[in-house]
């Protein structure tokens, strides 16, 4: 027997749809409205403490030493050398 591997994202997601579809083909779409809009109003509070968090721990000079402390030719500050940086490819160009 081979194996599935699915991303537990994906899993996730799964469950979630469980979930809310019941719901909404019960006529409770104003309900999956209510509750995906408290959902969402939350976790912004939350990535608001994370952020506050980041930015009381590290000092200025801090990240401006790691964005600079870079090789010459690839910046991650000036946007015309980014190009120049493997982790920072578009896949545009």
């Amino acid at each position: 027997m081979s194996e599935v591997r699915n991303p537990s994202w994906l899993n996730a997601v799964q469950e979630l749809r469980q979930i809310d579809l019941p719901i909404a083909l019960s006529g409770g779409q104003l309900t999956i409205m209510v509750t995906d809009c408290l959902e969402g109003l939350i976790s912004g509070g939350f990535y608001v403490v994370i952020a506050a968090a980041v930015m009381f721990l590290f000092t200025w000079a801090q990240y401006r030493e790691t964005m600079l402390s870079g090789a010459p030719g690839p910046s991650l500050i000036s946007p015309f050398d980014t190009q120049a940086r493997p982790d920072l490819k578009s896949g545009m160009s």
